[in-house]
């Protein structure tokens, strides 16, 4: 199937992992587990030949045909893609900015709901990842798990006795797995408690980072929290660590709520309708500014504020409202006053607010 109908298609449906399903869904928007993977007698991405580079990428789409999930992956070449479509796939988090703005050859394999992806030849040979709707960890290892088994038989790692699989950065030295959660958190984040509960779990081995991941910002109180350690541990070791501090997030971020709505009920809800009175008389919206708007009305909506509105509207919008994806919509490259503007409409629609 040619690229351009592929990501056309891709446009108009909704990734798995935007469902708003799962556990916890109303806090977790998904769950991933990232495997950082590199082929053995080829030197780091960084350091190979255009010619190596071109070998790892033949050897993971050979060996992603003998796997049950890769079978009938799409393929894209990354370097043949418009700049839209690279912007369309980090705002879909199937590639990093980094990868997108890279020069060497390199490709995204990715599967058609979108759960399960590999970015070929980024940082590391294979960046594979798979991306569940809500608090899903144990399920999406299992997936990954299974895959990189699958993946080995045709692939010989880079791999130490001493030091596990070998990886181009040393974070990620070791078991190569990151752990991370989509979580937003509107009511610690109002009262200020996030930043000491942050700073009491990095001690505790987790990092905490923007929107978009790593050296993003945060936007509209969304978090991604993940594993900082890699070497030393086990897969399920790390997992079995992280999923309570998970769930301690969620929990204080319940009780938060439950104090706020005792003590400041009247605070909270000048937030969330201040938020809905603009989002439906706004003529025009930036992404950013939108992201904080509709934290606050996806919180009305949880408290009982505001009339139901379903999960997987405000995943969807949490990646449509995104200029990539509003200008593929459009199907033409727009100035930004223009993508406020349409995005001020999409909005309306979306939440029925005409």
């Amino acid at each position: 199937m040619p690229m351009p109908y592929v990501i056309d298609k891709m446009v108009r449906q909704v990734a798995t992992w935007l469902s708003g399903d799962g556990k916890d869904s109303d806090i977790i928007i998904s769950s991933r587990v990232r495997l950082a993977r590199n082929l053995r007698n080829i030197p780091f991405v960084d350091r190979a030949t255009e010619d190596q580079q071109k070998s790892v990428i033949a050897a993971v789409l050979t060996a992603a045909e003998d796997t049950e999930e890769l079978k009938n992956a799409y393929y894209f070449e990354i370097s043949s893609l418009e700049e839209l479509d690279k912007q369309f796939f980090v705002e879909r988090r199937l590639i990093s900015s980094d990868f997108a703005e890279r020069d060497n050859p390199r490709g995204l394999l990715v599967t058609e709901d979108e759960k399960l992806s590999i970015m070929i030849n980024e940082e590391d040979h294979l960046r594979i990842q798979v991306i569940l709707p809500g608090f899903s960890l144990d399920k999406a290892w299992q997936i990954i798990h299974q895959l990189d088994k699958e993946l080995s038989v045709d692939l010989e790692y880079a791999f130490s006795d001493q030091f596990g699989f070998l990886t181009a950065c040393p974070t990620n030295v070791g078991t190569g797995v990151r752990f991370s959660v989509f979580i937003h958190l509107p009511v610690l984040s109002f009262t200020k408690e996030i930043e000491k509960i942050f700073a009491e779990m990095v001690p505790a081995g987790i990092t905490v980072r923007g929107f978009y991941g790593e050296g993003s910002k945060i936007i509209g109180n969304f978090f991604q929290i993940s594993n900082q350690y890699t070497l030393g541990w086990t897969e399920q070791g790390i997992l079995d660590r992280l999923l309570p501090l998970i769930k301690l997030f969620i929990e204080k971020e319940r009780r938060a709520r439950e104090r706020a709505m005792n003590g400041q009920r009247i605070i909270i809800e000048d937030k969330i309708y201040r938020a809905l009175g603009i989002i439906s008389n706004a003529k025009l919206l930036s992404s950013i500014e939108f992201l904080d708007f509709l934290s606050a009305i996806k919180l009305g909506v949880e408290l009982g504020i505001l009339e139901q509105v379903n999960n997987k509207v405000f995943n969807e919008l949490i990646v449509l409202t995104q200029p990539a994806h509003i200008q593929k919509r459009e199907g033409k490259i727009l100035t930004e006053l223009e993508c406020d503007k349409i995005r001020a409409e999409l909005v309306k629609e979306k939440l029925h607010l005409n």
